[in-house]
């Protein structure tokens, strides 16, 4: 009965470490992805205030354009404006 336990709560621990811990991970590609983040990161802090506040109130709240316009008491068209102009910057960073 205490080999069974012990067998069982060494697969259990086994599988828990697994799912935490990413051992397929390449250190330069997270390295290359917090780099990422961050040149996205300083983008978002140089665009005006209106332009980014539309982008955040898409993607942070994860509101349809639609909403986001209603919220912001602006026209649709305008938020699929600002969301396609800061897209675009950040495409070009990813590339």
């Amino acid at each position: 009965m205490r080999r069974s336990y012990a067998a069982l709560t060494k697969q259990a621990e086994d599988g828990a470490i697994d799912g935490i811990a990413d051992f397929g991970s390449d250190p330069a590609d997270l390295v290359q992805n917090q780099q990422l983040a961050d040149q996205v990161e300083q983008l978002l802090g140089t665009l005006p205030d209106r332009i980014r506040e539309t982008f955040e109130a898409v993607l942070d709240d994860d509101a349809s354009y639609a909403d986001a316009a209603k919220k912001m008491h602006i026209p649709i068209g305008t938020v699929r404006s600002r969301v396609s102009r800061v897209r675009d910057q950040i495409r070009t960073i990813l590339e």
